[in-house]
């Protein structure tokens, strides 16, 4: 006579696989990072005068889990604006694409990539993940400080000025 011991092994593993199948199956992908990226900026028009025209600027980061999404989607996009300068921050599903723009031209004098697969880090004090950030005006020789740093993100999807 046979045990009915292995009908109940089997039975066992058959509920485990039904309910792995069905969480599986269940259409909740996991969860995405977000984070708030705040940026600060100040300029001045020669290195020996004091910093002034103070930016902060804010654009909500949301790092996608899973297979890469559908290229070509617009990108959040926020700008902040000083005498010789323009800062443009554009975010592309964490590829976040930092452009210093000349105020008076439109030439590109700089650009950043920043592709994000999780939350970064800020790991220089006062100065977020990227630390002090340093542009001078191939014209004027004014100067660009700035820094960006990562927070907890909110509800809105910030701005520039």
């Amino acid at each position: 006579m046979l045990s009915k011991r292995p009908v109940r092994v089997q039975f066992g593993v058959r509920w485990i696989v039904l309910i792995l199948l069905l969480g599986g199956c269940s259409g909740n992908a996991p969860a995405a990072d977000r984070f708030q990226l705040v940026c600060e900026s100040w300029s001045r028009a020669d290195t020996t005068q004091p910093l002034a025209h103070e930016q902060r600027f804010e654009l909500l980061i949301q790092i996608p889990k899973g297979p890469v999404p559908a290229i070509a989607l617009k990108p959040n996009v926020i700008k902040a604006k000083h005498p010789d300068f323009h800062i443009i921050l554009s975010n592309d599903r964490g590829s976040v694409l930092l452009d210093v723009i000349d105020a008076h031209t439109g030439k590109q004098i700089h650009r950043t990539l920043w592709q994000f697969s999780g939350v970064p880090k800020n790991i220089f004090p006062g100065q977020g993940f990227t630390g002090l950030l340093y542009f001078i005006h191939p014209d004027t020789g004014s100067e660009l400080q700035m820094i960006c740093r990562s927070a907890k993100a909110g509800k809105k999807n910030g701005g520039g000025q």
